[in-house]
C-alpha cells in the first residue's frame, strides 16, 4: 500500500494491480465473481471487536444432524438449518475421486516395480489431492458461516446458554450399510460442534455439551418413546406432529433445564411441552462474501430474483 493506493501482485512486476484505497491496509485481499455477477475484492482485516455480553438468560437446545446440520429450539419456535449443501459437496467428492482412483489403480498396475511414476500418474494423484482439499475448505467457510447465524440469531433472542447434543461416539454405535455409513463418516458435526464454541465466546453464550440419548424419539408431550418414521415424528396420542430434529433440540432444551433443576431422572416420564412450538421453517444457506458483514445481493436464476440474507460479521 502507497499513497492511498492498494498495489496487488500479478506476477509481472511492471504491471501490478493499483487500486484506490482508503482504508487500513488488509490482511488478506482476494478478487472473485459475484453470484448477481460482475467482480468484487473482498478484504480481510483482524477482528478487533471486544467480546459481546448476553441480552438475557434464555436457555436453547440444539440437534446436529446431517440432513440438516442443525435444528435449534429457543423456547418459542423451532429454526432449522439446512445441511444439504455440504452433503452435496461432499456426494461429488466422493464421485469424483473413485473416477480418479479408478484411473490411478490402473496406472499403478501397469507400470513394473521400482520404475519411476508417470508424469500422468502424478497429475491425477495432485488432482486427487486438490479436489479433496478444495472441498473441505468450502465445507469448513460453510460451517463457520451456519455457526455464525445460528449464534447471532440465538444472542438476538437473548439467549445465554445452548445445550448441545453429543455425538461423540455415534460411528461406533450404529451401522446402517455401506451408502449409509458413507455419508455418516462425511458427517462433520465435530467440526460443526467446534464453531458453534468459537462463536459462542464471541458472543459471550456458554455451549453445554450433553448425552442425547432418546431425544428424538422421546415425545415432548407425553414422555413416552415412539421410534419416528421419516421425517416427521407423531406423537402416540396421535395429536402433535413435529419434525423429528425439531423433537430433539425440543427434548435437549428440556433435558439441560431437568438437570439443572435437579430433576433428571424425570426426563422422559413426565411432559414437558403444554403446547406445539412453532416451526418457523428452514433458515437459508448462506453462501459467498467471507468478510463483508451484513450485505444482501439479489441472486438471478432461471428469471426470477432472489434475496439473500448475508450473515453479520465473518
Amino acid at each position: 500500500m502507497r499513497d492511498g493506493q492498494l498495489i496487488l501482485s500479478t506476477g509481472d512486476r511492471a504491471h501490478p494491480l493499483v487500486i484506490p484505497w482508503a482504508f487500513d491496509l488488509p490482511v488478506n485481499v482476494e478478487i472473485g465473481w459475484r453470484a448477481c455477477g460482475g467482480y468484487e475484492l473482498r478484504a480481510m482485516y483482524v477482528d478487533t471487536r471486544p467480546v459481546q455480553t448476553p441480552l438475557g438468560d434464555g436457555v436453547a437446545g440444539i440437534d446436529i444432524g446431517e440432513a440438516r446440520i442443525a435444528a435449534v429450539y429457543d423456547g418459542q419456535g423451532v429454526h432449522l438449518h439446512s445441511g444439504r449443501l455440504i452433503r452435496a459437496r461432499n456426494h461429488y467428492a466422493n464421485k469424483h475421486q473413485a473416477k480418479l482412483d479408478a484411473r490411478i489403480a490402473r496406472k499403478k498396475n501397469g507400470r513394473p516395480p521400482g520404475q519411476r511414476s508417470s508424469k500422468r500418474l502424478r497429475r491425477l494423484q495432485r488432482a486427487r489431492r486438490t479436489l479433496r482439499d478444495r472441498i473441505k475448505r468450502q465445507n469448513r467457510d460453510q460451517l463457520r458461516k451456519q455457526a455464525r447465524q445460528v449464534v447471532s440469531t440465538l444472542h438476538e433472542s437473548r439467549v445465554q446458554t445452548i445445550a448441545v447434543g453429543d455425538l461423540g461416539d455415534i460411528r461406533n454405535r450404529i451401522d446402517y450399510g455401506l451408502r449409509a455409513n458413507q455419508k455418516l463418516h462425511a458427517w462433520m458435526f465435530g467440526q460443526f460442534l467446534t464453531e458453534l464454541k468459537a462463536q459462542g465466546r464471541k458472543f459471550g453464550l456458554k455451549v453445554i455439551v450433553i448425552d442425547e440419548a432418546f431425544t428424538s424419539q422421546t415425545c415432548p408431550w407425553t414422555g413416552q418413546r415412539r421410534k419416528p418414521r421419516g421425517r416427521h415424528f407423531v406423537s402416540p396420542c396421535g395429536q402433535h406432529r413435529m419434525d423429528r430434529d425439531g423433537v430433539g433440540a425440543v427434548n435437549i432444551r428440556a433435558k439441560y433445564l431437568e438437570i439443572q433443576a435437579g430433576r433428571g431422572t424425570a426426563y422422559g416420564r413426565t411432559p414437558s411441552l403444554p403446547w406445539t412450538p412453532v416451526l418457523v421453517g428452514m433458515a437459508p444457506t448462506t453462501w459467498g462474501q467471507r468478510f463483508r458483514p451484513q450485505v444482501s445481493h439479489a441472486q438471478s436464476k432461471r428469471g426470477a430474483v432472489y434475496k439473500t440474507a448475508r450473515i453479520p460479521g465473518l
